[in-house]
């Protein structure tokens, strides 16, 4: 039996060393550039090593699963299993009577996956798919899954999903001081993801000399409703909030300040000195936001950001929008549904494709594998 398993996070990993344990041949399809394997919870743990898990049965924090994700990553990189490259389609590849069979390759249909590598494109063959990139994946930004505008050529280290990974971070840190002022950084999503970055900004913010900019389309009440229960988060998160509206309500102070002693002036000194410049929020959240497009001009450094809000007001839904906001620097941090990816052409029920789910919580993505194990063993049975 030949399998594929596209992702290589926690779940994909001990999924193929499970099934390569059982004497499958196992291909794990990875990104090119991950390093080390472990997918977000290795990168969250790297991030943000001191994050407690919100599992109360797991009592590992990320740091600790990171560990892990790198110890499975050298064991699947060992042991041959995996393959480099960003798989762009998943479909069926009948063979027939009159085709060849090559290899393995048996007279039924089989997946076939195509992947994407910087030099190259190519594919495999196999009996299985087991899908497990989980639900934040990028597959496009807008409502029915295409891809943005232009999303295909913004660099790296103006664009990113969700955690970056330790280059790409040392990358914007060492663009950091050749960037415009104010930087401007918009972060999207409401989730531990999404409120890792905005911590992480914050901390930027306030260590930085230049001036900052950080938008958050995702207002306060949901980072505090889906993470209020999170030990680490809340006080993390409120003291962040405060230490905005606080450091807003000073500058505004010495705005005003400024202003009085600025109009006492006479006029022919006005005309020298320049009139003070109200301070703008440094922290903002725009709520109910809907990402449609990223685009990036190709006479502009910056790029733009296209979205609408969308909110129920007496059982009437009113759309606001499009709006479009510049930004130096995008996170994108939102979950995709996991129908809004390269397999969309599959079938629901499609016999030997699975896709593979870490939450919630984490242990039941292990509990999955064995019931993929035990529905393959049925269908080979038939088969």
């Amino acid at each position: 039996m030949k399998i594929a398993i596209v992702g290589t996070g926690l779940l994909g990993m001990q999924a193929a060393l499970f099934f390569h344990a059982m004497d499958c041949h196992v291909i794990l399809l990875g990104a090119e550039n991950e390093r080390p394997l472990g997918g977000e919870l290795a990168r969250l743990g790297a991030f943000c090593p001191e994050l407690v898990s919100n599992d109360p049965d797991c009592q590992q924090t990320y740091a600790e699963l990171a560990h892990m994700c790198k110890n499975l990553g050298q064991k699947c990189e060992e042991l041959g299993l995996l393959i480099r490259g960003r798989v762009t389609l998943i479909r069926k590849c009948t063979l027939t009577l009159a085709g060849p069979l090559i290899g393995d390759a048996r007279m039924r249909d089989l997946f076939r996956l195509h992947y994407r590598r910087s030099t190259y494109e190519s594919f495999v063959d196999a009996d299985v798919v087991i899908d497990a990139r989980g639900p934040g994946r990028p597959c496009g930004l807008s409502l029915d899954g295409a891809r943005a505008l232009g999303e295909s050529d913004i660099k790296s280290s103006k664009l990113i999903y969700g955690i970056p990974g330790p280059e790409q971070w040392q990358e914007i840190e060492r663009d950091l001081p050749n960037m415009p002022d104010p930087i401007r950084v918009l972060i999207c999503g409401s989730g531990e993801t999404s409120a890792c970055l905005f911590l992480r900004w914050v901390q930027v913010l306030k260590n930085s000399s230049k001036a900052l900019s950080l938008v958050v389309l995702s207002d306060e009440q949901k980072f505090y409703g889906q993470l209020k229960q999170d030990e680490y988060f809340r006080p993390k998160l409120e003291a962040a909030i405060n230490w905005g509206h606080e450091n807003y309500q000073n500058a505004y102070a010495k705005y005003g300040q400024d202003l009085k002693a600025w109009e006492a002036l006479e006029d022919y000194v006005q005309a020298k000195v320049p009139k003070p410049v109200p301070p703008r929020f440094q922290i903002e959240f725009i709520g109910e936001a809907h990402v449609q497009a990223i685009d990036a001009p190709v006479d502009r450094k910056d790029l733009f950001l296209t979205y609408d809000t969308v909110r129920w007001d007496h059982g009437e839904l009113i759309n606001k929008g499009p709006f479009t906001i510049g930004a130096d620097l995008v996170f994108v941090a939102t979950k995709r549904f996991p129908a809004q990816d390269c397999s969309v052409i599959l079938l629901p029920d499609e016999p030997g494709h699975y896709h593979l789910r870490a939450s919630p919580p984490l242990k039941n993505g292990l509990l999955n594998i064995e019931l993929i194990k035990r529905d393959l063993s049925r269908f080979f049975h038939r088969a």
